[in-house]
């Protein structure tokens, strides 16, 4: 299934050019940026902003959100929740979450609540949450779950 391919924006190597990068200030600052939601999953904490990301980071919300637009081309929010979106495809498509309500995984995948996560969901892969879940594991979309 395509969308369970779908790339994670700071997976691996960074998605970034880094001979744009003239500052090693910036270069340091996004090489944590990544850690924090490669091997923290920062993304997961609900109430996690601007704020409080560039205090762990020991800057500003100013410059944080500059390198992020700059070199990243996206905000926070976009970057938040696309993290959260491949954290549920991880979720839904495995077998063993099966017994999982969707008020769950859109809690284990970071969000406030479960509508919010259905309507992102829709929105990044063109189906529901149930929907996915579903054709990830062959069932048509008129099977029960």
């Amino acid at each position: 299934m395509q969308c369970a391919d779908r790339p994670i924006i700071l997976a691996g190597t960074t998605v970034f050019d880094t001979s744009t990068i003239t500052d090693s200030k910036d270069e340091i600052l996004l090489q944590r940026l990544q850690e924090l939601f490669e091997q923290k999953k920062i993304f997961l904490e609900k109430d996690i902003n601007l704020v409080d990301l560039s205090k762990q980071l020991g800057t500003n919300k100013t410059t944080l959100s500059w390198i992020i637009n700059t070199y990243l081309h996206k905000n926070l929010p976009s970057i938040l929740n696309e993290y959260r979106i491949n954290e549920a495809v991880k979720l839904l498509t495995d077998k063993n979450n099966n017994r999982y309500k969707m008020e769950v995984i859109s809690e284990m995948s970071g969000y406030h609540n479960r509508q919010a996560f259905h309507v992102a969901f829709k929105k990044e892969t063109g189906l529901t949450p149930s929907d996915f879940r579903k054709l990830s594991q062959g069932k048509n979309l008129s099977e029960e779950v």
